[in-house]
């Protein structure tokens, strides 16, 4: 459990810039924040692939914009959206997120802050009510009221600046967290020292797939996926383009690697020689045939230590 936020580079700051512009917002997008909650993610998928075998189809979703006091930014961003600490239900029950952000600056309560959320359709309400469903949309106003808080997921805090006057309200604890490289409530994870890598025993002229491991279980996903891209980018580079990384996790963590071109054994055997950065460490790795080899006692052997 918990949450971390951290600044987003250039190319999601332009693609949140964009969508900003895009949704016809006034003003700017300065600067912005991703919100990574695991909890809350759960919970979001989850009831997403409910509402899909409810549907018999893929939910419904979308981006919305939704402004807050600061005071509030991180308590939503580590416990998400409260039905119990809702207030001025004007257009039924629920939290309101505009598609125009434009729509929800007249709501900042002298903040600058807003979050950009991922959304989940299902059932729609009959009634402003929004009691014999899940959402409904206001076409006067331009928003959404969503009921169901686990249909929101925080994905990113933005600060805008804007042609109107609304003034501001400082919270220092709000600028404090966003000033920082890494703010987080996370427990980490305890370092676990993996195991001598294994031998890479590839014997077919080529492959698609590789298995990649031991890797470290206390360092995030998104960090190890960011180390294999560099790896291939530095030592195979022709490679590097449409790789699809997943990080499979246990007492150990591990990467499975797509290709879209097949890579030679050559270059296979060669790459456990040549060293990846992993969190800012230097170390080596097995990289091996995800397929197995025919001579091995059982050609999934590979998946036997994976």
């Amino acid at each position: 459990p918990g949450v971390s936020i951290s600044k987003c580079g250039d190319g999601e700051l332009s693609t949140l810039q964009s969508l900003w512009s895009d949704r016809g917002g006034s003003g700017a997008v300065e600067a912005a924040w991703i919100v990574d909650n695991p909890l809350l993610a759960h919970f979001y998928h989850e009831r997403r692939k409910d509402l899909k075998s409810e549907l018999r189809r893929e939910p419904d979703e979308l981006q919305g914009f939704h402004v807050t006091r600061p005071d509030s930014v991180l308590s939503i961003a580590q416990t998400g959206f409260d039905a119990g600490r809702r207030s001025g239900q004007a257009f039924g029950a629920g939290e309101y997120f505009a598609k125009n952000p434009s729509v929800s600056e007249g709501y900042c309560h002298g903040g600058r802050y807003m979050f950009v959320c991922r959304l989940c359709l299902g059932h729609q309400s009959s009634t402003s009510a929004n009691k014999d469903g899940d959402h409904i949309w206001v076409p006067d106003q331009q928003y959404y009221v969503i009921s169901q808080p686990d249909q929101i997921l925080p994905q990113y805090i933005i600060r805008f600046c804007s042609y109107r006057s609304y003034g501001e309200v400082p919270s220092p604890e709000l600028s404090r967290a966003l000033s920082l490289p890494w703010w987080s409530t996370k427990i980490e994870r305890q370092v676990t020292h993996v195991p001598a890598n294994r031998p890479c025993v590839m014997s077919m002229p080529s492959t698609n797939a590789l298995w990649m491991g031991y890797l470290h279980a206390n360092v995030e996903d998104r960090q190890l996926e960011a180390d294999i891209r560099a790896f291939f980018a530095t030592h195979a580079p022709k490679f590097a383009s449409g790789l699809r990384v997943h990080i499979a996790s246990g007492k150990y963590k591990k990467a499975h690697v797509q290709l879209q071109e097949a890579i030679p054994r050559d270059l296979v055997h060669r790459l456990n020689r040549l060293p990846i950065v992993e969190a800012g460490t230097e170390r080596r790795i097995c990289v091996d045939d995800a397929h197995g080899s025919p001579e091995q006692e059982c050609p999934r052997w590979i998946a036997g230590f994976c």
